[in-house]
């Protein structure tokens, strides 16, 4: 089933016509969260549409990273990473937990740590206090990264 919600939404690409290109700012966790905690040990992907965290994955998985813009077209209700962002609030959003696991097929479900309602509320880091805090953080138009400095870091200590 899965399958066929990516053959129509590779599909649905073709009949869009207002394509736009938003970028992605991708943000070393230990750069914004205390050094050593879970949380700094992830990278987070912000999309600069919605200005929320659209992907996590661990600090050492490098692939998702290179991915720096992604296609939307609003009036279409398209957007490329539909089926895979964690911004469940999205207007664009339409995630299925089976392509999102696609994506991080070399880690799986228990080794990415994901809670058990997974896909149906929003996470911690879209809601509540980081609602806002991401699109303060976003790189130029273009997307790119934020990556912490143990050298810099260092330095201020």
């Amino acid at each position: 089933m899965n399958e066929l919600k990516e053959i129509k939404n590779i599909k649905d690409k073709k009949n869009v016509v207002n394509l736009l290109t938003v970028g992605m700012t991708w943000i070393d966790g230990r750069a914004v969260f205390k050094l050593g905690s879970k949380q700094s040990m992830a990278w987070y992907g912000v999309c600069h549409y919605s200005g929320k965290v659209f992907a996590i994955t661990p600090y050492d998985y490098e692939q998702p990273k290179h991915v720096v813009q992604t296609d939307i077209d609003i009036k279409n209700n398209y957007c490329e990473k539909a089926y895979s962002c964690l911004d469940i609030k999205c207007l664009l959003n339409k995630f299925d937990i089976g392509i999102f696991l696609k994506e991080f097929k070399d880690l799986g479900k228990d080794t990415l740590g994901l809670p058990y309602n997974f896909g149906n509320e929003p996470l911690w880091f879209n809601d509540d206090k980081y609602k806002d805090f991401w699109k303060n953080l976003l790189v130029g138009p273009e997307g790119g990264r934020i990556e912490f400095s143990q050298e810099k870091w260092d330095g201020l200590n």
